[in-house]
């Protein structure tokens, strides 16, 4: 920390005082207000090798780990301050964008300048980003203090887990892993079975902004929260109860409230995001979390014909739901509920002259067998889809809606698909379970009676999505492709 604008003496004692206390030292130079998790968190990083960190979603995650660094920088001098993220997206436009905000808006000067990606006060004295895609980046940051920050660690791969215990292999040294606990296996996972680290859990309901109104998870099934709260609906509607919450920007009821009816309680997007736990490793999820946020940073080419896909339904809960699609490329996405065949039949009228695709593939059992007559009357190339036909690698699934989310799992995994930040799609295709038939042992997807069950959504957005990426001859006649 610089002494230009304070005696030598005082500073001498901010920083004797600011190692031993990161929260204190955080709130006098950087104006910082921390919930006492995240004080907790710094404490932690002050006083043990390495920490991990699994938490809920906007609970102040990079925020925190922002200023962990500078206060890391400025009271150990020599030092290399060094933070990854699975994407430079992520560690340029968010961590490092928090860095900038903190270090200029300081009450008090500090040393160094920042540059993309960086922050320099001198060769031996500084912080890098440094990308997931070059592990060898991290070796050779040896110094007398290291500290590495890992963002967002769930998805950060195995080998830059390995290449960071380089720069961590002498001087004094701090690990900090945060993230949200999206993978049930990895390092980040097993970074809370190893006594080596000093573990640290921060859900949603430790936010201030339910603490604060003593809101538990009764009360969000309940919704009683909003009274406990003291919010109308009139507030809720215009917005201004934001002005209640002590911490504005951070997770509030009405989104807990919001994603325990999107994404059920059951789910693995509920368990993540907000309750901050790792998913069993038992569930045989379809679609690893990580792939389909790949599969979101992922900007594919729309190249070939547009399909479309279309699940149906009318009332209750459920959403029909329109997916578009260009060659790999999810184009457009649209959802409606509550509403009869009718006007089904003339918005999808509308949609499909409009993006003129050339099939629609719907899913034809049930109700939808009606709406697949309705449409392909009026001229549209349908495709009627029964999902629950046998399959035709008919010895390993055990009906189509298996062989075709199959399919589709394929491409994400081979990075062959990329889709927009939708986060009904998100939730729904994460929550996706592998079962298997009870007599003949074939694999199947877990069904949507079976999803509701367990307390999770009906999966109308992924249904819609798989129907799209059927693959298809030229004449709209189905084709597969065996497994």
């Amino acid at each position: 920390m610089t002494t230009e604008t304070i005696p030598p003496e005082e500073a001498a004692r901010i920083i004797k005082a600011g190692r031993l206390f990161p929260e204190w030292w955080m709130n006098l130079i950087l104006n910082a207000r921390l919930t006492p998790k995240q004080e907790l968190v710094a404490q932690s990083v002050a006083k043990n090798p390495r920490t991990t960190v699994r938490a809920a979603e906007a609970v102040g995650k990079s925020y925190l780990a922002a200023r962990i660094g500078l206060w890391f920088q400025n009271h150990y001098q020599p030092s290399t301050v060094i933070d990854t993220a699975p994407t430079w997206r992520q560690v340029e436009e968010v961590y490092w964008r928090e860095w900038a905000v903190a270090f200029s808006t300081a009450r008090r000067p500090l040393p160094g300048h920042t540059t993309k990606g960086m922050h320099q006060i001198d060769d031996k004295w500084f912080a890098i980003g440094v990308s997931t895609n070059e592990p060898d980046r991290f070796r050779g940051f040896h110094n007398e203090h290291v500290l590495v920050i890992v963002d967002e660690a769930s998805g950060v791969p195995q080998s830059v887990y390995d290449a960071i215990e380089n720069p961590l292999a002498a001087g004094l040294t701090r690990l900090l892993l945060i993230g949200n606990p999206t993978s049930p296996v990895g390092p980040f996972r097993e970074s809370f079975s190893s006594s080596i680290y000093n573990p640290i859990h921060i859900s949603a309901f430790d936010s201030p902004n339910l603490v604060a109104f003593g809101i538990t998870l009764d009360d969000i099934r309940s919704g009683e929260w909003m009274a406990k709260a003291k919010i109308t609906d009139d507030s809720l509607a215009d917005g201004t109860w934001i002005k209640q919450m002590p911490f504005p920007s951070l997770v509030a009821p009405p989104r807990v409230a919001e994603r325990l009816q999107e994404w059920g309680e059951g789910s693995l997007m509920w368990e993540s995001l907000i309750m901050g736990n790792f998913p069993d490793s038992g569930q045989n999820n379809l679609i690893p979390l990580n792939q389909i946020e790949s599969a979101i940073e992922r900007d594919l080419a729309a190249e070939g014909d547009a399909i479309a896909g279309l699940d149906i339904a009318r009332y209750g809960e459920s959403e029909t739901v329109w997916t578009l699609r260009q060659g790999d490329k999810v184009l457009d996405i649209q959802a409606w509920s509550h509403k009869d065949i009718l006007f089904t039949k003339g918005r999808v009228n509308s949609l499909f002259w409009k993006a003129a695709p050339r099939i629609l593939n719907i899913d034809a059992s049930g109700i939808g067998q009606d709406d697949a007559d309705l449409l392909k009357a009026e001229g549209l190339n349908i495709n009627a889809v029964l999902v629950g036909q046998p399959a035709i690698n008919s010895e390993r699934f055990g009906n189509r809606r298996a062989e075709y989310y199959f399919q589709l799992a394929r491409r994400f995994a081979e990075g062959t698909i990329s889709i927009p930040n939708n986060r009904k799609l998100v939730a729904q295709l994460a929550d996706l379970r592998v079962t298997y038939g009870r007599t003949t042992n074939k694999v199947l997807i877990e069904s949507k009676d079976e999803m509701r069950a367990r307390g999770s959504k009906s999966p109308d957005f992924a249904d819609s999505l798989m129907l799209a990426f059927i693959p298809s001859g030229r004449r709209g006649k189905a084709t597969q492709r065996t497994y």
